[in-house]
């Protein structure tokens, strides 16, 4: 599943385009370390409603990769809509450097 995310490219894209080893290797160990995080208190949490209303429900391995999947479809969605707003935003920045070079255009005719 996780090979559908590209850290690499997340964390190059995070630093600014200025990727270390050190950066690339906090920033893989943030996301392994948040989804370890949320697993132990999805477990912590089923043990606690066992204590309480008496009843089990069991995590297995295949709700941590279902979580992992959910994560990476997460991911590569906000990834897809931050690129269509980058996008949309460069166009934008275009037509207004287009724009400011035809006005720039005109002014100097019209001194002529």
């Amino acid at each position: 599943f996780t090979r559908n995310v590209d850290l690499h490219e997340a964390a190059q894209v995070a630093a600014g385009g200025k990727l270390t080893e050190d950066f690339e290797e906090s920033f893989r160990g943030g996301v392994v370390d948040s989804l370890v995080f949320i697993h132990e208190s999805v477990r912590d949490a089923s043990e606690k409603l066992s204590k309480r209303q008496g009843r089990h429900s069991y995590i297995t391995p295949r709700h941590y990769l279902d979580f992992i999947k959910h994560f990476v479809d997460l991911h590569n969605e906000k990834r897809s809509m931050l690129e269509d707003q980058q996008l949309h935003i460069n166009r934008g920045l275009q037509k207004l450097k287009e724009t400011e070079d035809q006005v720039a255009q005109l002014q100097n005719e019209l001194r002529e």
